[in-house]
């Protein structure tokens, strides 16, 4: 109980294990250690040599068992647990190797005290890694594409509805100018937008970058402007505001849960993985991954793939966008 690490878990204690258990059915704790009342007598004889202690019997091995009861509804908080009472287990392991004179002159089994498993200093990352920076660099991508989807998501609907369009045709405007009129006129404001997420990500939260922070700022702008051309192409091929917004919310979710933002691409099923795949984001969210926590450079392949299926995408959303205006016109 003491290895337990009292920062990562508050511990709470019961008299029996009916008050503990439902303890964790009433959502007043997340997991229950019980441990059997020979526990003690349990520990000896599963781990010392039982001929030199009389009153330890064979069969009070089955007491030294640490029961554990789960609330597993949490999958980050059950998996925090598992790992820091494994760590705690190995610790009080090492302690009872390291201090032999405390048992006397009983025998002890080494080879069973040792976990045979060393979790070496991580390659990349570090050993306390959490949910929280996995998830970042995708929150990033996401709020900067969808941020810039609104400040184009209705251009043309307003102008075509206020007769704007029309005379713009009639006074020789080309298609290609009207949208790169609009795309420059909100440029500014996405900049503006992508500064702010970034100040707040990385000197207000911390967010670690290994790499160099201009990568991370370029691929941002990209799909900055990935995201102004798709609120460009729905707003040309939509005949009002609702069906605007009705598009440009029914691509967020796919993208949020099939691009590796929240949950790995690794253990996605197979056929949606072949759809995550061909998203915008998937790759942009691995090679920013790889900027901040691998310092890898726009050298690599994981990090240049990202940026040319972002350019591909932009440019898809362009191509799409002037043949929408141009069969409207």
């Amino acid at each position: 109980i003491n290895e337990l690490n009292s920062k990562t878990i508050d511990k709470k204690f019961y008299n029996d294990f009916q008050d503990g258990y439902e303890a964790v059915i009433d959502g007043e704790a997340w997991g229950l250690i019980f441990f059997n009342e020979s526990f003690t007598k349990g520990i000896l004889a599963f781990y010392l040599d039982d001929n030199n202690i009389p009153f330890v019997k064979p069969e009070d091995k089955e007491q030294s068992k640490i029961n554990v009861y789960m609330d597993n509804t949490n999958t980050e908080i059950s998996a925090t647990l598992d790992s820091e009472l494994l760590k705690s287990l190995d610790r009080f392991i090492i302690d009872l190797i390291e201090f032999p004179e405390h048992w006397l002159n009983i025998t002890i089994d080494v080879s069973k005290l040792s976990i045979p498993l060393k979790f070496n200093e991580p390659v990349y990352g570090t050993t306390g890694a959490s949910f929280t920076e996995f998830m970042a660099p995708g929150v990033i991508l996401t709020i900067t594409y969808f941020m810039a989807v609104g400040l184009t998501a209705l251009s043309f609907i307003t102008e075509r509805k206020e007769g704007l369009l029309d005379r713009s045709w009639v006074s020789g405007v080309q298609s290609s100018e009207v949208m790169l009129a609009h795309l420059m006129t909100q440029m500014f404001v996405m900049l503006v937008q992508i500064g702010l997420i970034l100040v707040f990500m990385f000197p207000v939260f911390k967010l670690p970058c290994q790499g160099n922070m201009v990568w991370v700022v370029l691929i941002s702008i990209l799909q900055g402007f990935c995201g102004m051309t798709f609120g460009l192409m729905t707003s040309a091929v939509s005949n009002d505001e609702n069906t605007a917004i009705m598009m440009a919310l029914g691509i967020f979710y796919p993208l949020l849960l099939l691009s590796g933002i929240i949950w790995p691409v690794q253990g996605i099923p197979i056929v949606l993985r072949y759809v995550s795949y061909i998203l915008p984001q998937t790759y942009a969210c691995e090679a920013i991954r790889a900027i901040l926590y691998k310092g890898w450079d726009i050298t690599h392949p994981t990090v240049y793939t990202g940026y040319i299926i972002t350019v591909i995408w932009l440019l898809i959303h362009l191509i799409f966008t002037l043949i929408a205006i141009r069969i409207r016109k």
